[in-house]
């Protein structure tokens, strides 16, 4: 069993929605709130975005500084990316960092002295690796002694999605996060939560990764 903040990720349905520093709206049918820190546009008040958003939502937030070679939209060196998660680590309730990450073991290690929950990701946004290679991947996290492991991938036919889909299957007691992106991937964003995955993604106003659907779809079928 395993928390972020005061939720238990036991529970289900669980919906994440990233948001950037300028997203302001009503949210509703929301568990976790993901600060993407890469796409704010005022850097120079983070602590202070942080700081709103847990008094304006009062929900566990994940914060994520992610790396351009994964995604982030900005670019910053890693001592920076290290330095702007350590300044706001008080305040967030998990730190998610890549897997492949210069700065993985020394974010994750500091995560754990703050006893807040890290989570280690990994993000493929053109293919779906083979099991072998989702399996390492999975082991790298797990040794950097991170509490949940984030797979990304992108499906290209079927039988990536039966990829991703074993392999959730295999780790289902496991603490992993698995997605599938693009229009392909955009069903798994339920089934792949219903068997095994802790939470799933959903936008607002911010779209974090291809495919996304926003959080009134998502409910949809969870409501």
């Amino acid at each position: 069993m395993i928390n972020i903040g005061n939720l238990t990720l036991t529970h289900k349905p669980i919906i994440v929605v990233p948001f950037k520093d300028s997203d302001v709206t009503v949210v509703n049918n929301v568990h976790i709130i993901e600060l993407r820190i890469d796409m704010f546009k005022n850097m120079t008040s983070i602590h202070n975005t942080f700081t709103t958003a847990k008094s304006k939502y009062g929900l566990p937030i994940i914060a994520t500084f992610r790396a351009p070679y994964e995604g982030g939209l900005r670019i910053v060196s890693e001592e920076e990316r290290f330095y702007t998660i350590t300044n706001i680590i008080d305040i967030c309730d998990a730190v998610d960092i890549e897997i492949n990450a210069p700065i993985a073991k020394q974010t994750i290690d500091i995560t754990h002295e703050y006893k807040k929950t890290s989570i280690a990701s990994f993000h493929n946004f053109n293919s779906t690796p083979d099991i072998k290679e989702l399996e390492h991947t999975f082991s790298k996290g797990k040794a950097l002694g991170a509490q949940i492991i984030k797979i990304a991938v992108m499906p290209n036919n079927s039988a990536d999605l039966r990829t991703i889909t074993a392999f959730t299957i295999n780790h289902c007691n496991d603490d992993i996060v698995t997605i599938a992106m693009g229009k392909l991937g955009r069903a798994s964003r339920i089934l792949l939560h219903q068997i095994g995955s802790l939470f799933t993604f959903a936008a607002i106003d911010t779209v974090s990764a291809p495919g996304q659907m926003s959080v009134d779809e998502l409910n949809k079928f969870f409501i």
